[in-house]
């Protein structure tokens, strides 16, 4: 099952607000039918993967493990810092099994090789530690470090290296790898690596300007062939010819004017939280449901989809999930 989690850019408390055409069919209201289910043991989250059976979350000052599709958790954070874990990766270690990844903001990468039962720093080259995400390519593991760019370590985490020639901007919110490619969204637009971040070259065709400005990305994620960016102003756009060329997606009247503060996509689902509900597009955008349903606020503080289940942080902090 392709699946990805898509969140918007951190620490900077961004709000995406909506400036859509208003020629697609309104969401149909929310059905209150109970598909909402809140689960134990999670109280918020930043991001969820997911490794084999196991679900992790990182929320708050810590990670969690849930082993049964996230509808109870336990907190795995023996050895790590206090510091705020906003980004998370599997990476696979050989015939051995695979190591967990958890980037901090002021506490830099840190490793599990067990399932997150203790955790052992790795920040060997690393001259900042604002870690804003990861991302994984075979036997690469790639890091946004704000303020440095991107890095990359072939051990594990042992030791990282620089890998910035051709980026105009070491402002980096959001990687996502697609088949031989990187992606990195920043504030000036999407740069595109072809050899693992050696070099990189911008690649925002389509891409549209506010008020002259760049697009500022902040979140990317990849399912299938197809590439999601997501742009401060409210704007999500998709890519189908990796990256070259880049079209927006319309989120329909019903959703105009709302403030956009998540977004989720795995196969042909696309999810977008709002202050005012969330909403449903199994067509690329052409047309949305809403499926609020019985959530016990209707602002979206964040959205994460794994194992055919999506689940949703609430503004009044509550956690829930409910399959797809």
């Amino acid at each position: 099952m392709k699946y990805t989690i898509l969140k918007f850019a951190l620490l900077l408390s961004i709000v995406f607000y909506n400036g859509c055409s208003k020629k697609n069919d309104n969401p149909t209201g929310p059905s209150n039918t109970g598909q909402w289910t809140q689960i134990n043991g999670l109280n918020n989250f930043k991001t969820i993967v997911v490794n084999g059976a196991n679900l992790f979350a990182a929320a708050g000052y810590g990670v969690f493990l849930s082993s049964d599709n996230g509808m109870n958790w336990t907190k795995r954070d023996s050895g790590l810092t206090y510091a705020p874990i906003y980004s998370l990766a599997v990476h696979k270690n050989g015939t051995s099994g695979t190591n967990l990844f958890a980037g901090t903001w002021n506490g830099g990468v840190f490793l599990s090789a067990n399932n997150g039962t203790s955790w052992t720093s790795a920040n060997t080259g690393l001259p900042f530690l604002d870690v804003t995400c990861l991302a994984v390519r075979d036997s690469f593991l790639f890091a946004g470090v704000n303020g440095s760019g991107v890095f990359f370590s072939t051990n594990n985490g042992s030791n990282w290296t620089a890998i910035n020639n051709g980026l105009t901007t070491i402002t980096i919110w959001s990687l996502a790898v697609s088949g031989s490619n990187l992606f990195a969204g920043t504030p000036f637009g999407v740069y595109l690596s072809t050899n693992n971040g050696n070099n990189w070259a911008l690649a925002d065709s389509g891409l549209e300007y506010n008020y002259l400005d760049p697009p500022w990305v902040g979140a990317l994620a990849v399912s299938s062939t197809n590439i999601y960016a997501g742009v401060v102003g409210g704007k999500v756009f998709r890519s189908t010819n990796n990256g070259i060329s880049w079209a927006r997606i319309r989120t329909g009247q019903a959703i105009e004017g709302q403030s956009f503060t998540c977004l989720a996509v795995s196969d042909s689902n696309i999810f977008v939280g709002t202050n005012s509900g969330i909403f449903l597009s199994t067509n690329n955008g052409t047309s949305w449901t809403n499926i609020t349903d019985n959530l016990s606020n209707t602002t979206m503080d964040a959205l994460a989809a794994g194992n055919k289940y999506l689940f949703v942080e609430t503004g009044d902090g509550k956690v829930w999930r409910r399959s797809f």
